[in-house]
Order: structure tokens, then sequence, then C-alpha cells
């Protein structure tokens, strides 16, 4: 503390024209530092857009597709058909899928693994839907795959045309807890008499 007031009574002795001096070097240089801090922090700026603009791109590239096909696209009333779901473009950890379909045209039985996942979680067949749950292994949450999901069959209970739909609202397909969903495409059957 000595030391500091001893420089500030030193000041005070100098010269005007050495103090203005001073003053102006301690005013470059704190112009300067702010000026720089600006220059640096613009760049910054910059860097995360470009970076957004690449998450943006990687996540739109992350999309996992669902799709229905069925072993027949007509048959008669009676007849059974067998429906497969998969899973395509991104592989992910996790699936919650349901499967509408109009329970008037349509029993739904018989849930069967793919080869996507190791275990079907849950496998539900509602009246004019199938639910199923699906994960990788927890002992080798890495073993991501596309593929056939599972299968199910249908009877045909009645002559129309058939839609079989996944519900927005409850399928989710699902990679480190981000719903990576992005198209979910469904089958139409024509059930002759």
């Amino acid at each position: 503390m000595d030391d500091v007031s001893k420089d500030i009574k030193d000041f005070h002795k100098l010269n005007p024209n050495r103090k203005l001096a001073i003053l102006g070097i301690f005013l470059f240089v704190f112009v300067s530092a702010i000026l720089i801090g600006v220059y640096l922090s613009k760049g910054k700026t910059s860097l995360p857009s470009l970076q957004e603009g690449t998450t943006q791109q990687t996540q739109e590239a992350d999309k996992t597709t669902l799709s229905m096909t069925s072993s027949a696209t007509e048959v008669a009333v009676g007849d059974t058909v067998t429906v497969t779901v998969a899973l395509a473009q991104t592989p992910v950890q996790a699936v919650d899928l349901v499967v509408n379909f109009d329970p008037t045209m349509f029993k739904a039985s018989n849930v069967v693994n793919g080869t996507v996942y190791d275990d079907i979680l849950r496998s539900e067949v509602k009246d004019g839907q199938v639910v199923v749950s699906a994960t990788v292994s927890p002992s080798d949450p890495t073993n991501l795959k596309t593929g056939d999901v599972f299968t199910f069959t249908l009877q045909a209970l009645k002559a129309g045309k058939g839609v079989l739909e996944f519900d927005p609202k409850l399928t989710i397909t699902a990679k480190n807890g981000v719903n990576t969903l992005g198209t979910a495409g469904g089958a139409t059957i024509t059930v002759a008499r």
C-alpha cells in the first residue's frame, strides 16, 4: 500500500507533459483492450452460428424412417396377411410403436420380434391397435441396427380398403433421449369378398 501512495505522489511531482503522456498510454492500452475484446467476441459469435448450421444439418440427417409392408396388398375375407414394421436411415436405442387400423376390417395377432432388437419389452394387441416397445440391451447400448423391428398377423374380417397407420402422437424412435422420428409410412390392404 505504501508503494502505491509513493507512486501517486511521484506522479503528482511529474511535469504536466509527462503526466499527459502517461495518461495517454493508459488510455491507449484501455481502448485497445476493449477493441480486441470486441473483435474476439465477434469471432466467437460467428463460430457457434456455423456450428448451429452443422448441428441442424446433422439433426436432419439423423432422422429415423418407419415403414410397413404387407405380405399381400389384396386378400379375401378370412385370409391372413403378415405385416412387417421396419426401421431405416438412422438406428435408434428405443422405440414405442403404435399401429392403428380399422377393427371392423382386421383382427391382429401374433406379434413377433424382428432383427433390430434382441427382445420386445411390450407387445400388446388391442381392438384396432398394435403396440410394441423395444430397446437395445443395457449390456450393449451401442448395438444399433436398422431392419425389421417386428411382424404381426392381420386377418381380414370384411371387404373394403383397410389403412394401417402409425399413431403420430404415440410413436417414438429415440436416440440419446431425443425423438428422431422423421417419416412413418403406413400400408393399405384391399380386402375382396
